[in-house]
């Protein structure tokens, strides 16, 4: 796979639509495999330690203050 053309990759609007509907964590999902497919892999890490860090925020410092 050395042309660009030959990469399935999740579009953006598929990502974001993921995130908007359901939670970060599927965008980053999808956006981690798009990064595996382009063998783009030292940015996995700090993908998954962003959302998995914004999920944990938003649990226990901002929903419980929306209540």
């Amino acid at each position: 796979m050395n042309s660009k053309e030959n990469l399935k990759l999740y579009s953006l609007n598929s990502i974001l639509l993921l995130s908007a509907l359901f939670t970060p964590l599927f965008g980053a999902i999808a956006y981690c495999i798009n990064l595996k497919t382009a063998n783009k892999k030292n940015f996995i890490f700090p993908t998954v330690a962003f959302v998995l860090i914004y999920n944990f925020l938003m649990m226990k410092i901002i929903i419980p203050h929306i209540r």
